[in-house]
């Protein structure tokens, strides 16, 4: 039969399964009994064809706790360190209280133990089931025929004096459920595998899920998504299905009593949301990363910044630089044989920002034979070769002739 636990237990209110430790190395145990339970409602015909059909014959095994996932082995199968004992009879049928009763036969390790925790706990059925639709008057799904069982469990608290937790869907379907921590994990482990990334720094994991229409919610850094999932026909897996949607939370506040419930009976409370350690241990680590590469990355701002200022300031200094090397190229062509002095003062006259540099040079020789005019009593005419000619007092005067 198929190895996984399926629905949790409902509130302690609902259990009806109890023990009898007056027999030394045994227990009288009620297995199950009319009505509902965590998985759906269990009707007495149900449980008189279980006892007829010996679906809990001599020697079902009986254990400490639920069949969870996390307490089997690779294969599925069940620890023998849990294994308290076994049905001494085949489970049988009690009409006057519409349940499956049993003795069990207890191994003489747990009996002390056994014995003293009898008064406390109760029994859950690890099995598979058929269902149907409600019945009249009920709300839940029927369990119309208990298949097969795996075990009895001894448990804290138990639904409906024995909760099945493995529930065959119809015997057309085939499809199984596990207990709602079993298949968060498995939902947690299928959404890390898929999508979790740590050397990319891209974390996800399972935030939320619907077992009724099988979505799960899942997380991938700062985003929700809802992807379909199917499990496996034993409930051991599930696979991600179909494309992921992306979508946001929304906050629905309820009545804190519910019409119809007084302060004093019981509730099913939601399931509150879980974020692993492993989870939190990353954000925390994220967070201080974070920080890090902020006060890296204004740090580079800043160098960068400088870097781009002293960029500029060089472009600048060396489109000078050349513009400069440019007009004394033209004027030492257009000076060609004059003092160096005069060289420079003529390009010290021409601006570096002349659109016409031709123009601007010539503009700049004239204004310095203007400048050597005013030096001398003589009007300059000319920078050409000099002649000496005579004068009325007899003396010579030299002459620039154009």
């Amino acid at each position: 039969m198929p190895k996984s636990a399926a629905l949790s237990t409902v509130s302690i209110s609902e259990a009806v399964g109890s023990v009898d430790a007056s027999k030394p190395g045994r227990l009288l145990i009620r297995i199950i009994d009319e009505g509902e339970g965590a998985s759906g409602y269990y009707p007495a015909a149900t449980l008189e064809a279980a006892a007829t059909d010996r679906v809990f014959p001599k020697g079902t095994h009986v254990y400490l706790d639920h069949a969870t996932a996390i307490r089997r082995g690779p294969n599925g199968e069940r620890s023998v360190r849990d294994l308290v004992g076994t049905l001494a009879e085949d489970a049988r049928y009690v009409p006057e209280a519409k349940a499956l009763d049993a003795e069990v036969s207890v191994r003489p390790s747990y009996r002390q133990m056994v014995s003293e925790i009898a008064p406390d706990v109760g029994l859950s059925i690890s099995a598979s089931a058929q269902i149907g639709a409600p019945m009249p008057g009920q709300t839940a799904r029927t369990i119309t025929r208990i298949v097969e069982a795996e075990s009895v469990d001894l448990v804290v608290a138990a639904g409906r004096g024995g909760a099945v937790l493995q529930v065959i869907e119809s015997a057309i379907a085939g499809a199984t459920e596990a207990t709602a921590d079993d298949r968060r994990r498995q939902l947690e482990q299928a959404v890390a595998a898929a999508y979790r990334d740590p050397e990319n720094d891209v974390w996800a994991g399972l935030r939320d899920f619907d077992p009724d229409t099988q979505v799960a919610y899942i997380y991938i850094s700062d985003r929700l998504y809802a992807q379909p999932y199917e499990a496996s026909d034993d409930g051991l897996t599930v696979t991600l299905t179909g494309e992921r949607t992306e979508v946001a939370a929304v906050t629905t506040y309820v009545p804190v009593a519910p019409a119809g419930l007084t302060e004093t009976q019981p509730t099913k409370e939601a399931a509150m949301p879980e974020i692993p350690q492993e989870r939190l241990d990353a954000l925390l680590e994220a967070e201080k990363r974070v920080g890090a590469l902020e006060s890296e990355h204004a740090a580079l701002v800043t160098r960068a910044e400088t870097a781009e200022t002293e960029r500029d300031s060089a472009r600048t200094k060396l489109a000078e630089s050349a513009r400069r090397a440019e007009i004394e190229k033209k004027v030492t062509a257009a000076c060609e044989g004059k003092p160096a002095a005069m060289l420079t003062r003529v390009a010290e006259r021409i601006p570096a920002d002349a659109e016409d540099l031709d123009k601007a040079v010539a503009e700049a020789l004239a204004a310095e034979q203007k400048y050597l005019a005013s030096l001398t009593e003589s009007r300059i005419s000319g920078f050409g070769p000099s002649t000496t000619t005579d004068t009325p007092s007899g003396k010579h005067r030299t002459l620039w002739d154009k």
